[in-house]
């Protein structure tokens, strides 16, 4: 996998998979044993070489975002249609724990 250029986390996923695939397989008498477990795994990079996944924004950038929300709340009419299918959207209605749907 590492030669036809995935990228380390990308092999440890797949082999996670199949690690829990043939554990599964054990526990229902498929298999007798996990040839997975012996498998090599990509060493994981140290945590300050890491590009970490979560990023968050400066100051002035989480500014710019908040500015940019409107004020007024937005109120948009029932659509005809329900996820592309014909006939009409449920009905909302109010109750006392908030909006519930009528199907």
């Amino acid at each position: 996998m590492a030669a036809a250029g995935l990228k380390p986390k990308s092999i440890r996923n797949v082999l996670v998979l199949l690690h829990g695939a043939f554990e599964h397989a054990i526990e229902r008498g498929w298999a007798e044993r996990n040839p997975v477990r012996r498998a090599a795994r990509p060493k994981r990079r140290r945590v300050g070489d890491a590009n970490p996944d979560l990023q968050f924004l400066e100051m002035n950038e989480l500014e710019a975002v908040l500015r940019a929300i409107p004020d007024e709340v937005v109120h948009r009419p029932p659509a005809d249609m329900r996820r592309g299918r014909p006939g009409p959207a449920p009905r909302c209605r109010q109750t006392f724990s908030g909006p519930s749907f009528e199907l």
